[in-house]
């Protein structure tokens, strides 16, 4: 049978990945868990933050208003960080823009 990895689990090596500076490869093993687990807020907003450090910005952003969508459906109490990551990113790449 199969075993699945914890989200949380999958969570911490990729930003451990991430951590190292292996942008790809943490996106991947964040996308994995997106697979895992679509249903769960925190997996896109994980993803959104992996994305961003690859500047695959427009990425970020659908990510993190996945995340956005997931948490206010659902009542997560991570909502206002999920929020507050999405609103950062959208103003950033206005103001990148502008100029």
């Amino acid at each position: 049978y199969t075993i699945v990895p914890a989200e949380q689990t999958v969570n911490l090596l990729a930003y451990r990945i991430l951590g190292r500076d292996e942008a790809d490869d943490a996106i991947a093993a964040f996308q994995y868990n997106v697979e895992l687990y679509p249903s769960s807020a925190n997996v896109y907003d994980s993803l959104g933050d992996a994305l961003v450090a690859a500047d695959r910005l427009d990425e970020a952003l659908a990510s993190y208003s996945k995340a956005v969508e997931i948490g206010t459906k659902l009542g997560d109490q991570n909502l206002a960080v999920f929020t507050a990551n999405r609103d950062r990113l959208k103003e950033q790449i206005e103001q990148a823009k502008e100029e």
